[in-house]
């Protein structure tokens, strides 16, 4: 009997010992979950820019922000007129983390102003393609590493050298996990139709991209995310 009893307690410890060796599969990668979106963000800070259209249009970012990112979605933005310079690249759950890098362009903008007042008139040969430049690496990045990703423009659309842009603009076509690119605060109605030149620009990405003017950007929003989601 107490030899039964024995045998029975040696296997009890054996298959419990089998059950902890016994190693767990790795997750699938079906299973996994996702990383959180990124989000790059150009600034037109050139010379045809204004306080009134910077402030709207960062506003603008912080909508995207509150109503379509999920939280700590990451964000990159630059900005951009002759040259290129990064402004900010941090994980983001409410839009009131942007407002420190939003605030600190607009009074970095403001001083060079202050003591270059012949800047804009300088500077108005923006160029688009400097971000570009500066997006692709990023998005290349983002793409090998499965990661979903969109870009966005303030910008009134005005671009010194568009082939440039155009032809940098070809590179993003390839990107797998490139949702979207949402042109926000085109200026309408001028003789340069620079609604149609952003258009020309980025054709080759014709179907993620979003083209909002200052009256339809509610509309643009709304687009954004579906494009995102998708």
């Amino acid at each position: 009997m107490k030899f039964a009893v024995a045998v029975a307690a040696l296997a009890a410890t054996l298959l419990l010992q089998g059950c902890r060796n016994t190693p767990t599969r790795a997750a699938s990668p079906s299973t996994r979950a996702e990383s959180p979106p990124c989000v790059l963000v150009d600034v037109d800070m050139s010379g045809s820019q204004t306080d009134k259209k910077l402030h709207q249009n960062f506003g603008m970012l912080d909508e995207v922000v509150k109503k379509v990112l999920p939280r700590d979605s990451r964000v990159v933005i630059w900005g951009y007129d002759y040259d290129v310079e990064r402004q900010y690249d941090g994980r983001t759950s409410r839009a009131q983390d942007l407002w420190p890098a939003e605030a600190g362009m607009l009074e970095d903008r403001r001083q060079t102003l202050k003591q270059h007042p012949s800047v804009p008139g300088c500077k108005c040969r923006t160029r688009l393609s400097k971000a570009l430049n500066e997006n692709i690496e990023e998005l290349q990045r983002l793409d090998t590493a499965g990661v979903a990703s969109s870009l966005i423009l303030l910008s009134d659309g005005e671009d010194a050298y568009p082939e440039r842009a155009h032809g940098l603009v070809e590179q993003l076509a390839a990107l797998r996990h490139l949702k979207a690119v949402w042109v926000i605060g085109v200026v309408p109605d001028t003789g340069e139709n620079l609604s149609r030149q952003v258009r020309r620009i980025f054709e080759p990405v014709i179907g993620r991209l979003i083209v909002s003017e200052r009256h339809d950007c509610g509309d643009g929003l709304r687009k954004f995310k579906e494009l995102i989601q998708s």
